[in-house]
């Protein structure tokens, strides 16, 4: 499995590998006393999971262990998490002296040799898994004003595709028809009493 970290300081640091980073992350949280796969319940007796604070995107795997474990850690009001490209796209910095948190993402990448994209026997490309990380920080270590119990600071448009993507698949793979009729939402039971389950 390929790993790769991309910094402008990896020509001066060592580099090191997506496990070694994500694993010494989360001994620290344990020598501090903090379990990121045990939240203590915080805010009011719930721990929101992380999620990406410009997308919408709630993370997953490994990311959730170290994210909540710095959100416990530090005492983060918010759960939202921002790349420095979505804090400066916000118009925002991150403030002085805060450092980021790996965040893991994986991906297909195509196998390339001498330049050229290698074919596997039925000419589609092979793929490599290809895992790095980049640095992400709380939206309490920015100068974004969000307002923990809102969605202020999602984009948009994003969140509406979202949501209408998530609505398409599920009335697609349970086979509900969506009828369009009047101008309100509302369910009517005549309409569904001679439907085949």
């Amino acid at each position: 499995m390929q790993q790769m970290h991309r910094t402008k300081a990896t020509a001066t640091s060592e580099k090191k590998d997506v496990y070694t980073v994500v694993t010494n992350r989360i001994v620290d949280l344990l020598n501090q006393g903090i379990v990121p796969w045990k939240p203590c319940t915080r805010n009011n007796g719930s721990v929101r999971l992380p999620v990406n604070g410009y997308s919408g995107h709630r993370y997953q795997g490994v990311n959730v262990l170290t994210l909540l474990g710095e959100q416990l850690a530090n005492g983060y009001a918010t759960n939202r998490w921002f790349t420095m490209r979505q804090v400066n796209t916000l118009g925002a910095r991150v403030q002085k002296g805060q450092k980021g948190t790996p965040i893991v993402f994986a991906r297909y990448i195509d196998r390339k040799e001498n330049g050229e994209v290698v074919l596997d026997k039925d000419g589609n490309p092979e793929q490599r898994y290809f895992l790095t990380y980049t640095h992400g920080w709380n939206g309490d270590q920015t100068t974004l004003a969000i307002d923990v119990h809102e969605e202020a600071g999602l984009d948009p448009a994003l969140r509406q595709s979202r949501a209408n993507d998530l609505l398409m698949g599920y009335l697609a793979r349970e086979r509900i028809e969506l009828t369009h009729v009047g101008a309100q939402a509302y369910y009517q039971p005549q309409y569904f009493a001679n439907s085949p389950p």
